[in-house]
């Protein structure tokens, strides 16, 4: 279920034999990809690698879960070797707006949802930082003192060697960590409400409904933001004795709700700020203080 990019996708759908004009009995197989990128999905792995280490003393388990979060970092444009942001190529249009490189789940070596610069994102989609935070906090906690496995003695200097190990990659973690605490709690406005799209200040562009939003990659459907197609892949049955709809990605998945809508805040566009939003900048924070915690 990983892309080109390590991450994981949202998952399969039910063909239900219709998909591309094919005909034949209607079955109940999820075979169909949904490319679609979600930053939750990549966090609720990491809790349950680390559980799988504790059930099992398993390395393995750990280190995917490294491996994931390295896979994340780097697709929002930052480089863990260097500990700095991937160099963005310079337009020579200088009268373009720029929102910066999107990498696969971020810009900018801030992570981010596809819908963010659009403004479009459901209350559902803006609890999915939060949520990837708050998993990735739950991964990086110290491994506990010792592992107890059935029928098992416990390699007391393996598993030293273990914590240390795994307390230095997530210190390997901590700048970029911190560079996405501070980009979020750039979004608090005046009355002390976070936003949803962190990396708004970083960019020349306020915000877009016409293509420079997060990229939609072939294949995907944001049915968590754009809703479910009334088609006979997506809605077998419904969609029946109605005119199919085609699914929409890119910057075509958008539609111009708040295009006419005008303001000087990036993060006050579509349902603006919430309490997901709030919620997000606190997984956040607790993440980097955890980090920095780790360290002293």
């Amino acid at each position: 279920m990983r892309n080109s990019k390590g991450l994981y996708i949202d998952g399969f759908h039910i063909s239900h034999n219709r998909h591309h004009g094919h005909v034949g009995k209607r079955h109940l197989e999820c075979n169909i990809r949904n490319e679609m990128v979600y930053t939750y999905n990549q966090g609720v792995l990491l809790s349950g690698q680390r559980g799988l280490w504790e059930a099992t003393g398993s390395r393995e388990y750990l280190e995917d879960g490294h491996s994931l979060i390295s896979s994340v970092i780097n697709a929002t444009g930052f480089d863990l070797d260097s500990q700095t942001v991937y160099a963005e190529a310079v337009s020579n249009n200088s009268s373009r707006r720029r929102l910066g490189t999107w990498h696969g789940i971020g810009r900018n070596g801030i992570l981010e949802e596809a819908c963010d610069a659009y403004g479009t994102c459901s209350q559902d989609a803006q609890t999915f930082k939060g949520i990837f935070f708050h998993h990735f906090a739950l991964f990086c906690e110290p491994l506990p003192a010792y592992v107890v496995k059935p029928g098992e003695t416990v390699d007391i200097p393996q598993l030293e060697a273990l914590k240390e190990w795994h307390v230095q990659k997530c210190k390997g973690y901590g700048t970029w960590v911190q560079g996405n605490a501070a980009a979020a709690n750039e979004t608090l406005n005046s009355k002390g409400e976070a936003g949803m799209w962190w990396g708004a200040h970083l960019t020349t562009a306020s915000g877009t409904n016409v293509g420079e939003g997060g990229e939609i990659p072939e294949g995907a459907v944001d049915y968590r933001n754009s809703g479910v197609p009334r088609d006979r892949v997506w809605s077998y049955g419904r969609a029946k004795g109605r005119e199919q709809q085609s699914v929409k990605t890119g910057a075509a998945a958008r539609e111009p709700e708040f295009a006419g809508r005008t303001t000087q805040d990036a993060n006050d566009r579509g349902i603006g700020r919430t309490v997901e939003t709030q919620a997000g900048l606190v997984a956040v924070l607790r993440a980097a203080w955890e980090g920095v915690e780790a360290e002293s």
